[in-house]
């Protein structure tokens, strides 16, 4: 529904702006490498009251002047290292636990204050171009190797009017990501689904605060999560599937298994061996006309 990922935008936006708990020790056992760990720490202690300080000067802009532009090239490189960490738990544990591990970093923080970390997200990175694989350099003193990622959100216009014409003919329509809850809220609201039908990856909630655990609400909304999240008989319900990741890949299926049709907003993530039977439809098609004004 969405090009790019809006829960790589939250944790962009959590980092850059230092909104994360650093003041609490627990947060920082969520860095396994010990080195990198030690150097985070030690920058958020010394640069956390300015940067939080600073930060409304760049309220409407945060990703864009310390990732693109060079306001603040020490922030950047705090970024990439938790960027870097970020990458090692997808390598290491899948993309799933990478997803978990992302989110668990909005432990302490209320979940209004989640929430409007997802907006801010999203409002930003709206306004911006949307960019692939952009090389983020460290600075110079850094030695940081560099990282590639995406840049920007855009809302795709052909799937807002799809779910509207869903609703309208009286279908049921669901949204499940495995990005952040708070993420998934704000997208379901941008494309006029119920808050009750978007599902994405939940922290428990203790006195008040998020913590750094997995609620017991449902399983992660990744492959056959997606599938069990979604309430009654899913392959009997389900008519119609969109998806473009391969953590989409078993919902997809069980709607062509079923009584449904799957349709892939192809960027190449899912192997052609899944999608002999799928409506295919390359997304870089509708990623040029959606809101971002433009692609680059």
């Amino acid at each position: 529904m969405l090009a790019h990922d809006l829960g790589d935008a939250v944790f962009r936006r959590l980092i850059l702006g230092l909104e994360y708990k650093g003041e609490n020790p627990r947060f920082w056992g969520l860095i396994e490498n010990t080195g990198r760990r030690t150097a985070l720490e030690n920058f958020f202690d010394q640069n956390h009251d300015s940067i939080r300080q600073a930060r409304a000067s760049h309220e409407a802009t945060l990703v864009q002047d310390n990732l693109i532009g060079d306001a603040n090239p020490a922030l950047r490189d705090h970024f990439l290292l938790f960027e870097r960490e970020y990458e090692e738990q997808a390598a290491k544990n899948g993309d799933e636990a990478a997803c978990v591990w992302a989110t668990k970093l909005l432990g302490g923080l209320t979940e209004q204050e989640a929430a409007a970390l997802a907006e801010r997200a999203f409002d930003e990175e709206t306004r911006m171009p949307l960019r692939s694989k952009i090389e983020i350099a460290g600075s110079l003193a850094s030695h940081i190797t560099p990282a590639h990622i995406d840049l920007g959100i855009a809302v795709r216009p052909q799937m807002v009017s799809l779910v509207g014409q869903l609703r309208q003919m009286g279908f049921e329509v669901f949204l499940a990501s495995a990005s952040n809850h708070y993420a998934v809220q704000v997208a379901a609201k941008r494309f006029g689904i119920d808050s009750t039908n978007a599902f994405g990856i939940r922290l428990k909630s203790v006195n008040g605060l998020l913590v750094d655990e997995l609620d017991d609400k449902g399983p992660v909304p990744w492959g056959p999560g997606k599938v069990e999240v979604i309430p009654g008989q899913f392959k009997a319900k389900v008519r119609l599937v969109a998806g473009d990741s391969l953590g989409d890949v078993q919902m997809l299926q069980g709607a062509s298994e079923g009584d449904g049709a799957a349709l892939v907003l192809d960027r190449g993530a899912i192997p052609q061996k899944y999608t002999k039977t799928w409506i295919m439809q390359p997304a870089a098609a509708l990623d040029r006309r959606a809101g971002a004004g433009r692609f680059e």
